[in-house]
């Protein structure tokens, strides 16, 4: 495919072509095409020892022909050149523009006086597949006054959850639960055994409405108003995965009663043929693959006239290494969703009827740069573009999740002496906070196989709260065969960033890679770094090898070193010669023994050999490493 140029952009690529711009997973690039992005110019000369200064830097990474592994339009949504353009809305005088320290969490506390009870009910309808057992079982949460007779205040809300595929924690799953603890809603969800082989069925896919679930939903809430006694009123509607595409088709046909959707990571939803007159929030977690799916229902919704806030969330990131990682909802988008139900039943009228969107008090203009403004009533929310979204939020409470999101990651460039330049993916902290807590430098290796785990750590420590960076060590700085990061210009270039120049500089060797430092460039970094982390240390190896390793990485600041150890009940023993220690002693302390007589002994703590696989030890690390700069500030 011909293009006129292509850049990096978080887990995507940019592509220029003629008659607009794509976004392609970064994993769709051929090896050829990915790697000659990353090596910069394609007109370059081979660098050498020889530092050449030049006046004219190279420009674009500019690949004129791009190879795409498998089909492009399946997963490239296409961006309009119009639409794609910058466009910049004037503010009217009477928006006030709200700083984020302004921003009050007001979400409910737990009402003493409320108990909350878990039952079930059984339904007569059936559904046509996904039955467990003879009869439909719903299970519900209800908050309860303490004398178990009485409903709770606000139990009458009720909010079905539409679960994703064989789903078991209904009502009381980590995305449910506060609803009801909380909130005093009345939570219920259905159990649906789904076989994966037999998705080819309409009538066995329970998300569509060949399966016959649809009218279990509304059989369901009926039954528990009548056996609570609760007063009927339109409910509110949480889907996730492929519960998404359930409720979004619910909402479709059944508008008159429910009151708010909110979705999370669906996929192959219902196309958008009228308006529902409902508010929608619309998620998916970054990098996932149902992000083309939700950006085209939001824009199909706002096309509608409908109300709509779309969200782009971390992962979970206790699942990282599992298959589900990029698909898994993580606190932000739990948080997004409760503080967006709430905020709306606070706006409930005596007729049962949601605060009008327009009537909403804040809007929000993100990704980056992000303002929040507090606007009169009936204002329209300004036109969007690919790089000035608009949203109206309905309280402050949504609003301080809201500026929590990631910024996108972004590309800069980096020249060197010799004019070559050479890209740099930046992660930044959420898009409105605190100061960053300071910048750290990763060594993720930066190929196409290493690509998603490398945007995964930036990722990670943005949401740690600090500016993380990743390049690729280029040819330029090969001296005597050594490959090392270009320090000199690399810190030159952070200075010369104002938002980057004051912070602290720390140091992460992710796991499995070499520290990018030499003696012939130590003088460089010096006072330069707070502090590094060595992720991880192979504790199986001899004690002389660690400590070389070690001692490599010292550079004369504190140091914080992971130790795997597989085998901790044979690590412990081997290494149970001081008769004076108890059996009992951590495992850490038994490895920091093996280092103090170092000239820098590091901090150790140890990986535990219960996280398998690399990519959760990378998100365990990471943690710990976040602790322990923030301490070296």
């Amino acid at each position: 495919m011909e293009c006129e140029s292509a850049f990096f952009e978080g887990e995507f690529a940019r592509v220029k072509v003629k008659n607009g711009e794509l976004r392609i997973p970064v994993e769709h690039l051929s090896e050829k095409t990915f790697n000659q992005m990353a090596n910069g110019d394609k007109n370059e000369q081979a660098a050498t020892e020889t530092q050449i200064k030049t006046e004219q830097p190279k420009t674009s990474l500019t690949p004129s022909n791009l190879e795409i592994k498998g089909e492009e339009t399946s997963v490239v949504p296409t961006l309009n050149p119009e639409t794609a353009a910058t466009a910049t809305f004037t503010t009217p005088p009477d928006w006030k523009m709200i700083s984020y320290k302004e921003l009050k969490l007001d979400l409910p506390d737990p009402d003493p006086n409320i108990k909350v009870v878990e039952d079930t009910i059984t339904l007569s309808g059936k559904p046509n597949s996904g039955l467990e057992g003879d009869k439909v079982v719903v299970h519900y949460r209800i908050a309860m006054q303490t004398d178990g007779k009485s409903p709770g205040p606000r139990a009458g809300q009720l909010l079905f959850y539409a679960p994703y595929i064989n789903d078991t924690t209904g009502a009381k799953g980590r995305e449910t639960q506060a609803y009801t603890d909380l909130m005093g809603f009345t939570v219920f969800s259905f159990r649906i055994k789904t076989n994966l082989n037999q998705l080819s069925d309409p009538s066995k896919v329970y998300w569509l409405p060949e399966a016959g679930w649809y009218e279990l939903v509304f059989e369901a809430a009926d039954k528990i108003r009548r056996k609570h006694n609760l007063k009927e009123s339109k409910m509110f509607m949480w889907g996730n995965s492929s519960g998404s595409g359930m409720a979004q088709r619910l909402a479709m046909k059944f508008p008159d009663k429910i009151s708010a959707v909110a979705l999370m990571g669906g996929s192959g939803y219902a196309p958008v043929e009228k308006a529902s007159g409902l508010p929608w929030l619309v998620m998916n977690t970054l990098a996932a693959s149902e992000q083309y799916d939700n950006m085209k229902l939001q824009a199909e919704l706002k096309k509608s006239g409908d109300t709509v806030i779309y969200a782009r969330t971390p992962q979970w990131r206790e699942t990282r290494g599992s298959g589900n990682f990029y698909h898994s909802a993580g606190s932000l988008a739990i948080s997004l969703a409760q503080s967006y139900f709430w905020s709306l039943y606070q706006g409930i009228k005596p007729d049962g009827s949601l605060l009008p969107a327009k009537s909403w008090p804040l809007m929000a203009r993100g990704e980056s740069p992000f303002d929040l403004y507090q606007v009169p009533q009936d204002i329209q929310v300004p036109d969007s573009t690919e790089t000035e979204q608009w949203f109206r939020l309905p309280s402050p409470a949504m609003a301080f999740f809201w500026v929590q999101r990631p910024q996108p990651m972004k590309t800069e460039k980096m020249v060197l002496a010799n004019g070559r330049s050479i890209p740099l993916i930046l992660a930044q902290p959420r898009v409105a906070g605190p100061a960053p807590k300071g910048l750290v430098i990763t060594t993720t290796e930066f190929n196409l196989q290493q690509y998603p785990s490398m945007a995964n750590d930036l990722s990670h420590w943005a949401e740690e709260g600090f500016v993380a960076l990743a390049l690729r060590a280029p040819k330029a700085t090969l001296m005597k065969g050594r490959e090392t990061l270009p320090w000199k210009e690399l810190l030159d270039w952070i200075k010369s960033r104002k938002e980057l120049a004051a912070l602290p500089i720390y140091l992460a060797c992710m796991e499995g890679q070499r520290l990018p430092v030499e003696g012939w460039n130590e003088p460089v970094l010096k006072g330069q770094l707070k502090a590094v982390m060595v992720s991880e240390i192979d504790g199986d190896e001899s004690i002389a090898k660690n400590k070389e390793k070690l001692e490599k990485y010292s550079l004369g600041v504190p140091v914080l070193a992971a130790v795997h150890v597989a085998d901790e009940a044979k690590f412990k023993k081997e290494n149970n010669d001081d008769k004076k220690k108890k059996s009992g002693d951590k495992l850490e302390e038994r490895i920091s023994q093996r280092f103090q007589n170092m000239m820098n002994p590091p901090t150790i703590y140890a990986v535990p050999s219960s996280i398998k696989s690399s990519e959760a030890r990378q998100t365990y690390s990471i943690k710990r490493g976040a602790e322990f700069f923030q301490q070296m500030r």
